[in-house]
Parts: C-alpha cells; structure tokens; sequence
C-alpha cells in the first residue's frame, strides 16, 4: 500500500504510462504468459523497485492476479474477473491523468508562444511573414443562446444579440448559426470576446429576462433501454437507474424510438462514462418490478440513396443512386434482380482483393473479342431511343451507324457517357458505349469517318460511311480511298451503305453503283465479309435489298469470325447487323481508388508502419537525389496501403434506361414472333400477316415513345433538388475528354503510343533557346518554414471531387493522412522549402484534352491540355503560391491594373473603369478606341527563362525564388492510351491546372503594364490573359497614330516573350465624342 500511495502522488511517473498504455489494457498478452508461471516465479514478481513507473506496477499486477499453481489459480474465478476489473479502471484513471497533464502543458506552452509573439511583434513587424499571419489560426470558443423559459417576447434571439452587442462592443464573431429548440450558436476566436458577450448579456436587464446562455455540453455515451411500456414515466426509469449508479442526478434524455412491441418505445439517454460503464455492465435493469434490457447504443445514420452511413438522404451528395439490394448503380425502388448483393459489405471486405500497383503503372484490362453492331437507323427517333437497351442485351463493343435521328446537330437518344465519333455531314457515326475500349480519331471527312483501335499486336482501322441514292457514289468512294492510302499494310474494316446493287452480296441483277463498288474492290484488294446466304438486311413493304456492306482488308480475314443479320426489332427499315472480331482488345489505365465509402482506418493501420522510416528518409534528404528517392518512396508506400484499403473503380457498362421495362421487351419478342410466323405463313396469307406485323410495329413504336417521356417525367418528378440530375442532363451538358485524334499533316498510320506522342510533340513544343535558370545568391533572408496551421488550412479546402494525378493518390487520402499523421507531410513540404528544391516525382502531369466547341477536330489547337498534377505536388505548390503572392503584395511588386488572379480584385472593377475612362473622354470631347487583345495560349506559351528573370527581380525570399525556378525544371507530361503513356518534357509553359500557374503568369504581364507607353494610351488594364488599351485624341488621325505605335511596342514585346496574340479574339470599339 505504501508503494501504491507513493506512485499516485507522483504525477511525473504517470507521464510514462502515456507510451505503452495499449499494451497494458489488453488482458491476453499477460494471460498467455501467466498460465507457465510457477510459485518460485511469483516471488520474484512480489520483488520490484518502489520508483518503477506505474505501467511496470500494473503489468506485475496483472501477472500475479492471474498466475496459477499447477493447474489451480489461488484466487477464485470471480475474485479474478473483479481484480482485472479494477486495473481496467485504473488503466482508465491514469490515461485521464496522463492526458491532462499533456493539455496543460499544451496550453502554457501556447500561452508563452503568444506572450513572446506579443512582445517581439513590433520589433519584426517588416519581417512579417505569411506564416506569422496564419499562426494565430484557433479552434473558436462558441457559447450557446436560447430564449428565457418564462418569457413571452415574439422578438427573436437573433434581433436580441443584434440590439445588445452593438458594433461598437468590438466583439469579433466568427461564425454564427441556428441550433435546436429557437437557439442560436455564436463562435468567437478568443475566450475574451466569449466573456465579453456574457457581460453584456448579464449587464442588460431586459435581455437577461428574455434569454439565457450556456457554454456547449461534452458529448456522453449513449444507453438504450429496450421495449419500455408507454405507461412508465420518466421519473420512475430516473429513479431506477440511480439506483444502479448509485448517483443522484438524473441522466439526460435523448429520444425515443418506436418499440418492438405494442404499445413501449425504446429509450435513448445519455450517461457520463463512469456511470456508462456500470449500466453496460447489467445489460438488464428493473424498473417497476420488470426486467428490461439495456445497451450501448451507437447513433448510426445510413442514407438510402447512396447507402452509405454518416449522413442522410437529405443531405446526400451523391447523384447516382446505389441499390440496396444488387449493389449497382440504380434506384433501391426499380431493381428487379433475383439476387441479393450488399455495396456495404462488398466495400468493407475488399483487403487484400487487387495486386500491388506501382507509380506510373496502369492496369490493363483485355476484351478477347470484338462485338460490333451496325445498323442504318433510317432517321428514325425511335430507332435511335431502343438502341440503348439494344446494345445492352447484346454487349456490342462498337456500335456502327448510318443515318441516325439529328436533332440540332446532335445524336439523340444516346448516352452522355458514349464516345460518338461522326461525319461532318452526320450521316455516318462510330459509338463506343464501353468505356474498356478506346479509340483514335484517324479521320473525318463529309460522308466517312474512320478509328483506331489497339488490337493483338497491330492496330486496326474501322471506316464507316453512308452514300445516298442520289449522291453521287465517286464522292465517298474517294474519301474511302485518301484513308485506306494513307494507312499501308495495316489491318482495315469497313462498313457502309452505299445503296448499290451486285450479285456478290446479294441482290439479283447489278446497277452502275455496285459496279463501281466491285471495281474499288478489286483495286484496294478487299474482301466482302457478308454472308452468301444471309436474310436481306433491308426490308420495306414488298421490297427488300442487300444495301450494308462489311469489307475487311487480306490482314483480317481469319479475324472475322462471325457475320450475321439479327431478328431484333430495329424500328428501322435496316436490320441489325452483328460482326465479331476475333481479336484482342488491350486498355491500359491509370488505378484511381474508390475512397468516398470509409476504410480510412484500415488504410491508415497499413500505412502506420512506414512512418518513422518516411521521415527518416526526408530528415536525412542533403540535395535533390534524396528529396526524389524519399519522394518515391512516400509514394509508394501510400499507394501499396491504398491497394490493401480500397476499391479501385472499375468503368463498366452504361446501365440500360429505367424507363425501358419488361413489359417493352415482352413486346418485342411478340413482334419477332409475328415476324416469323408471317415469313412461314402461306402465299395466300403472307401478305395479310406482314400488314398486321406492321400494324403491331407502330403501336410498339407508340409504347416506347410513351414510355421513354413517361420515364422522363417521373424522373424529374422524384428529383428532391430542382438543380440535381435531371437539371444537368437537360440543360448543362457533360463534357467528355476527347479520344486521341490524328492531327493534320501528320502521319495516321501507326499505333496509339505513335499518335499520343505526335499530340504531345504538337502540343508543347521545344523553345529554340533552352537555357536553364540559375540559382540567384542569397541577397534576401529565406522565409521560415511552414506551420502545421498553414497546411492544414490548405489541406482542409481541397476539393473531394477533384480527379487525382498519375500516382492515383487524391485529396481525401491527403486529408486522412495529415488527420492522422501531420508530420507526414509537414516533414516532406519543409525539407523542400529548406533545400529550395521539388521533387522531380511531383512534377509529373497526366494530360486529359478537352475539345474546343466549333473547333476542327484534327488541330492540336482545338483542343485544351487539362494536367492532372499528383495531389501531394498540388498541396506544395499551393503553400509556396500564398507565399510568393504574399511577399509580391507585401513588396508592391504587382501592378494595381491588374485584375485577373488577384484576391480582391474582380473583373467587373476592370469594366467599371473601362466604362469611367470611356465617360470622362467623351466629356472632355475626345475620341475614345478600346482594343482588348487575348494573348493566344498564355500558360502554354510562357517561357521558363523570362519567369526566372521576373522572380529574380521581385525581391522574395531566396528559397521561394529558387524552389520555384527548380519547379519549372524537368517537367514532364503524359498522354494515356492503350500501350501504356507517352511521355514529353515540358520545357515551357505552366501546366493547365497547376496552383501556380496564374501567378507566374501575373509576373509575365506585370512587366507589360510597367512600361512606359504612349502619350494618351496610359489607361491600360490587363483581366487575366486579356489586355486592353483606351487611347483618346481629338482627331482620329492622332488616335489612329497612337493605337499604332502602341500595337508595335506590344508586338516587340511580345517578340521578347515569345508570345501571340489571338487574331480572332481581338476587340476593337471607337467611341467617337
């Protein structure tokens, strides 16, 4: 006992059980090793120094509670438990003391950093730094308002604040909300300003009486108390829980729930811990002489939308449902599955489900064979809408399409999420509804359009046209011609209706079109892959024809391995056509994990046993070689917990359409059977039959026209949120990335990787002069390193939807690893900033093109490159571009006509004084011209020296300059497809997405406005990359004269920067007095 008293009241040796008190709390470790002790052990475990720590005194506690004699333990079962018991407890008390002692610590040294940052702030006021700023970052005191119980005001709590803390109270509110029963929850960042409302809520007499205020409560567990009658009161349940707690106060109420039987609800309250513990402990209590059973209850929120759990239907994010009973991607209400399959368990239960991937690997799928489907939908609408659940039941691959349903310019009745690649005259499309394929734009031409696929080990070429009747066939001939000219010795499939007529495919007698089809033919060495005896794939009333042609070239003969003519209703005048290539379809990927559905913890356990050696490896990092090695292995290592935590995402399949039901396809299986019952039928029926088929064919065309509206209706009928799906599918719509695309003037003759590096080639080129930036000497002081507040600011305002760069590694991981290991990413960010260097690993960007509406699609400038940068490089970048921005502002080394880019500056001040200049010169009877002029490309085109000049003269700190002048070195870019990514050093330019692309580019157009330009042109203003002019002169020759020495000042400059203007963009306005 003397031993016991002397370690409680030495609170310095509590301390040490902060270490180790895991291992101390669980009972089978010491049990294991209790049960091969003897009584000779046990005098040794009764010999210990008195000044041994407390978890030494319990671990030997627990040894001698649980050894046994022989087969025999001196105490009896219950004393055993009992005992255990009581070192749970006392586990439990010295962690409580252990994490006081560690927040009171906390607190005075929090104290004294503000003491001290208090009595030297005036001494380095000049040094002012962004971190300083940031420093002073808090979690806000809040203090809760409710009205006055006894009082009869209508007046609002709100109104109440509002009159008696005035401004001049100087009382700074953070944040200020509404919280349960009329309240109001009122955040401040200090304790005084806290205090200060209370004063002048206790001060005023008439708002005493009309509100109450009270500091936020501590969340306790929670008990439920199952199936009480409803004729129980609360007093008696109060009456009997203190009787097991043995406390008089009363336990608070939470809710209740409907119960389990008639006529009882279950009981939800709220224990303090030590009372908590003693209630779970009964699992059943007595209250009016009957047993009911009680239990710990966990306040579990799971939305029936996503079913997901941490939030509610109301406040789901999500706007694609998942099933509740097969798992996919629909509504819970609309699946009709015969088998059950829970999303929850499945994501839950996915360790160790997919191989370990690397960085800058990608993980190859492969489709064995090739389902094409073509078909000549004949413009009809209803043709176009059964296509979907068409292709669905099929699982066609490529879906190939002459004379589809156009409506302004457009293919109806196709999913969004489909690549449609088409003629200019739209009379010819390829559709790929996997979204495992990919494929290359080779050509577009009025009448033809032709693709890339990546099969086996040569690629091949799909070309799909449409001539008319009444076109003339040499036209499309010839288009068909320049692409299979321009593609020598590859393998080549065609598809096309050219309305001619041969007996090679079928039809009885030749026209002049199928003669000049059977000569081209023979002149590019083609083979016809219609079957000799296939059903017509045309039939109209009496008639019928052979108008769809497949060719292939010698290469793809043996890969044809089937070609038939379906009996699927195609609503058209066309039948269905399905081709099946036997070949391999590779697709390559970049892995993205599936996070937004928890295993946090899991992947935070695996990732846990990297850390020490991680920061090792950044702490030990000399030059750049070690940043990039520790970098790599940072990556790694995050991406191997990832594989053992997550799902990857998978792309499969778009879902057939809800509003195709079965009742549709009982419909159409009717009409097939009509069908062949009228081809079967007696000559003298024949007729008869056919005319009923085509009777029950348009009222199947009614039901699916009726059917897809009413779809549509109840759709948008359901939809809680007038701005949701239904709003973005109508009126905003989806912008796909664009497939790869042979540019003009080059060669389209090659494969995927060929073509990806020809985009990229054109895309970023060289600059002529390539010469590296130099490290300036230290002339300023190297800016302190970052504080914990600092990043976790960054850190907490990263977007959760943002697509993740090469490494598959996105904000949310970034946001659990700095929720649970800080100095993870404190360590790696401040090492960089130490050694003004960027790891080379983080500089890589994964390149998605986006194509420019109105644009040719075979021009690399129709398109925009969008850089999916690593998101550990993004949170770096954004650090360092606060605090470049902070010393640019602090140094005034931007100009104030800069409104682009700049916090507190907007483009509708630039037009406010656009149109003040245009007034005054108008008043003072002048001649006003507006030339506005977009700088053609600027991120692209920025080139890296004139950046590292602007930096050397903007007076930042020496690390600052130098980490980003290493930035802008060995920069690469990649272009995914289906052999894997091609890779080009960027070598000018800011990449499309990078944080610290506007403002280098800010510094670029500073030097613009800071020159001395002419007489009268002085009122010059630049919103983002557009840069504007107001001259004003008496006569319009002087006008004229000034507009021109001002254009030929600015092209010079631009020679020097190596910048274009956009000539179509260029606005030019005169406004005469």
């Amino acid at each position: 006992m003397a031993n016991k008293k002397k370690t409680s009241t030495e609170p310095t040796k509590s301390l040490v059980l902060g270490e180790n008190i895991s291992q101390y709390s669980l009972r089978s470790s010491t049990l294991q090793l209790s049960l091969s002790s003897s009584m000779n052990d046990q005098k040794e475990l009764l010999t210990f120094d008195e000044d041994a720590p407390i978890s030494e005194i319990i671990k030997r506690l627990r040894n001698i509670v649980n050894c046994k004699e022989i087969d025999r333990s001196h105490l009896s079962d219950k004393k055993v438990d009992i005992a255990n018991s009581l070192l749970d407890v006392l586990v439990f008390k010295c962690t409580q003391l252990t994490e006081k002692a560690l927040f009171n610590a906390e607190a005075t040294l929090q104290k004294n950093e503000k003491n001290e940052q208090n009595t030297t702030f005036s001494q380095f006021q000049e040094n002012f730094s962004y971190s300083d700023a940031l420093r002073g970052m808090r979690k806000p005191h809040t203090i809760l308002v409710y009205p006055a119980k006894d009082s009869s005001e209508a007046t609002s709590v709100e109104e109440i604040l509002k009159n008696t803390i005035r401004p001049e109270a100087n009382v700074k509110i953070r944040e200020f909300r509404k919280v349960k029963n009329q309240g109001v929850a009122v955040s401040c960042d200090s304790v005084k300003d806290i205090q200060s409302i209370i004063s002048r809520l206790d001060g005023d007499n008439s708002a005493k009486e009309k509100v109450s205020h009270r500091m936020p409560g501590k969340r306790h567990p929670s008990i439920i108390i199952y199936d009480l009658p409803n004729t129980i009161t609360d007093q008696e349940v109060q009456e009997a829980l203190r009787t097991y707690t043995e406390d008089g106060e009363n336990l608070r109420t939470r809710f209740k729930l409907k119960g389990r039987k008639p006529d009882t609800s279950h009981l939800v309250m709220e224990a303090p811990r030590q009372h908590f513990l003693q209630l779970k402990r009964f699992r059943k209590i007595a209250v009016n002489w009957n047993m009911f059973q009680i239990k710990e209850f966990f306040h579990v929120k799971r939305c029936q939308f996503c079913q997901a759990f941490g939030h509610t239907r109301q406040n789901c994010k999500y706007t694609v449902p998942n099933c509740g009973i097969c798992a996919d991607r629909h509504s819970t209400s609309y699946c009709r599955s015969n088998f059950q399959l829970f999303i929850n368990c499945e994501e839950s239960n996915r360790n160790s489900a997919t191989p370990p991937v690397s960085f800058n690997k990608v993980s190859s799928t492969c489709l064995k064979t090739l389902k094409v489907l073509q078909i000549n939908l004949g413009r009809t609408k209803a043709a176009n809408d059964t296509l979907h659940p068409t292709s669905d039941k099929l699982q066609s691959d490529l879906l190939l399409l002459q004379e589809p349903y156009i409506y302004d310019s457009q293919i109806k009745g196709i999913p969004q999420s489909w690549n449609i690649f088409n003629s200019i005259s739209n009379k010819a499309a390829v559709i790929i509804p996997s979204r495992q394929l990919h494929a290359a734009l080779i050509s577009c031409k009025q009448n033809t359009v032709a693709v890339k696929i990546q099969t086996g080990q040569q690629p091949t070429t799909l070309i799909w046209a449409y001539s008319s009747p009444y076109s003339n066939i040499q036209e499309t001939l010839l288009e068909i011609q320049e692409i299979i000219s321009s593609l020598p010795r590859e393998k080549i499939f065609i598809g096309a209706d050219l309305n001619g007529h041969n007996t090679l495919w079928g039809y009885s007698d030749v026209n002049s079109r199928g003669t000049a089809i059977e000569e081209f033919i023979l002149a590019n060495n083609l083979f016809i892959s219609n079957s000799s005896d296939a059903p017509p794939t045309f039939t109209r009333n009496s008639s019928k024809g052979w108008p769809d042609l497949s060719l292939c070239t010698q290469q793809m003969i043996g890969e044809i391995a089937n070609w038939e003519v379906l009996e699927e209703p195609s609503l058209s005048d066309h039948h269905y056509i399905e081709i099946t290539i036997d070949s391999s379809v590779k697709n390559c990927t970049f892995t993205r994990y599936k996070t937004r559905h928890g295993n946090h913890n899991i992947f935070l356990k695996n990732l846990k046993p990297h850390v020490n050696s991680l920061l090792r490896a950044f702490r030990n990092s000399q030059n750049e070689k070690d940043i990039n090695e520790a970098t790599n292995l940072l990556q790694n290592c995050v991406i191997e917990a990832c594989n053992k935590s997550y799902r990857t995402k998978n792309q499969n399949l778009s879902p057939t359409p809800n509003w195709y039901t079965q009742d549709l396809e009982i419909e159409k299986n009717r009409l097939k059977a009509l069908r062949r019952r009228a081809q079967r039928a007696p000559q003298d029926q024949r007729n008869a039959r056919f005319q009923f088929h085509k009777e029950e064919l348009k009222k199947y065309m009614r039901k699916v026209k009726t059917a897809k509206n009413s779809g549509w209706k109840s759709f948008c009928t359901i939809a809680t949120n007038p701005y949701g799906t239904h709003y973005k599918a109508a009126f905003r719509k989806a912008i796909r990335p664009a497939e790869l695309i042979a540019l003009n003037n080059q060669d389209p003759s090659g494969n995927h990787l060929k073509i990806a590096q020809d985009i990229l080639e054109k895309i970023f080129p060289h600059p002529a002069n390539s010469n590296s930036s130099t490290y300036i000497l230290p002339c300023t002081a190297n800016d302190c390193p970052f504080t914990k507040g600092e990043v976790a600011t960054v850190i907490h305002h990263l977007s959760k939807g943002k697509a993740p760069g090469p490494d598959g590694i996105d904000n949310i991981i970034i946001q659990q690893i700095f929720k649970k290991f800080p100095f993870l990413l404190m360590e790696p960010f401040n090492t960089c900033l130490k050694l003004a260097k960027f790891p080379d690993p983080l500089k890589v960007g994964n390149i998605i093109l986006f194509h420019k509406h109105g644009k040719s699609k075979t021009e690399a400038s129709s398109y925009r490159p969008i850089s999916l940068l690593p998101t550990i490089g993004k949170v770096l970048e954004k650090l360092l571009t606060q605090r470049l921005n902070f010393h640019l502002e602090k140094n005034n080394r931007l100009s104030n006509l800069q409104y682009g880019f700049r916090e507190g500056r907007s483009t509708k001040m630039a037009i406010t004084k656009l149109l003040d200049t245009i007034h005054k010169g108008k008043a003072s009877g002048d001649h006003v011209l507006v030339l506005s002029i977009d700088i053609k490309g600027a991120f692209d085109n920025i080139q890296h020296i004139a950046i590292s000049s602007y930096l050397d003269n903007s007076k930042c700190p020496t690390n600052i300059v130098n980490i980003f002048k290493n930035l802008l070195q060995n920069r690469k870019v990649i272009l995914n497809t289906c052999e894997g990514p091609a890779i080009r050093d960027q070598k000018q330019g800011c990449p499309q997405g990078s944080c610290s692309g506007p403002a280098l580019w800010n510094l670029v157009a500073n030097e613009i406005l800071q020159e001395n330009w002419p007489i009268n042109t002085s009122s010059i203003q630049a919103s983002a990359d557009y840069l504007s002019w107001f001259p004003h002169a008496l006569t319009r020759v002087q006008l004229e004269s000034q507009i021109n020495d001002s254009i030929a000042k600015f092209l010079h400059l631009d020679k020097q920067t190596n910048l274009q203007i956009s000539a179509e963009k260029q606005i030019i306005s005169l406004s005469a007095s």
